[in-house]
């Protein structure tokens, strides 16, 4: 009887134990349902910064996509659309210029904002060399990083049934491509709406130079990789700082920020207007 004694007491002790575990992984689990989402999204955010780091490395070639935030950026983007609307009257926007396509994800999010706004006549251009970056002299990004296969963007765009009569992707570096020669081949006349998602101070500069002629009135300019380097006075910054300097007209103002990932405010947006407008 002491050995079926002792048994049984062994055995209701370790359904107690078993029990009260089960309790507090219970418990645990309803504890840590409101945080499954966050967590989810906080996993994701490593995954692409792992990515992000090794591809500014050693340059992978990433798969064709794009760290943007949709859900932000499409509001910087309807935002923008609005005030523009509302300042300059439908049809005095003029065309939106993406220095920097990579995957196509931010200008597939202004083509939809575009036709959601009923603004038909705005053509899309997209910049990118799709070899990936050109040297850095600064030193933070690695020669060929951000590849995107220019067969690959495309075959994405076309998959979303993009009108190419309003959109044109222009493969090269920037020094060779933004050209007076093309802006008379394409009639570009205006730019209202313009991305710099091109991370290198001499490709922002080269960018920036670029669509300053075509800012009339005034534009919305977002730029995509602000700051991380704007403490540094690096990168885009330090190329927007030098060409308002060289461009006095032109006054700037902050209306905007949005990130790629949830908590980390990568992009920055300005209104550009003509001090004389």
């Amino acid at each position: 009887m002491p050995i079926i004694t002792h048994f049984r007491d062994s055995a209701r002790n370790a359904i107690a134990s078993l029990r009260m575990r089960l309790g507090l992984r219970t418990r645990l689990r309803r504890a840590l349902k409101p945080l499954e989402i966050p967590l989810k999204r906080t996993l994701e955010w490593l995954l692409l910064v792992r990515w992000r780091l090794s591809h500014r490395r050693w340059g992978y070639p990433l798969p064709v996509g794009g760290y943007v935030n949709e859900d932000e950026l499409r509001l910087q983007f309807r935002n923008a659309l609005g005030y523009l609307q509302q300042k300059l009257g439908p049809e005095g926007i003029g065309d939106y210029i993406e220095f920097g396509v990579y995957g196509g994800s931010s200008l597939l999010l202004m083509y939809d904002e575009l036709l959601r706004a009923e603004l038909s006549h705005v053509r899309l251009f997209g910049f990118d060399s799709f070899a990936g970056l050109p040297s850095d002299s600064d030193g933070h990004w690695q020669e060929g990083a951000f590849y995107a296969d220019y067969d690959r963007v495309v075959q994405s765009l076309n998959r979303r049934n993009v009108d190419w009569r309003r959109v044109t992707l222009i493969k090269g570096f920037f020094a060779d491509t933004l050209t007076s020669a093309l802006i008379a081949k394409h009639n570009l006349r205006q730019a209202s709406l313009i991305m710099m998602d091109c991370d290198l101070y001499s490709s922002a500069k080269e960018a920036l130079e670029f669509c300053g002629p075509l800012i009339r009135s005034e534009a919305i300019i977002f730029f995509d990789d602000w700051n991380p380097l704007a403490r540094e006075n690096k990168g885009e910054k330090r190329a927007f700082d030098e060409f308002l300097q060289a461009t006095p007209d032109l006054e700037a103002e902050a209306i905007g920020d949005y990130s790629w990932q949830p908590g980390d405010l990568h992009g920055k947006v300005f209104r550009v207007y003509r001090a004389s407008s």
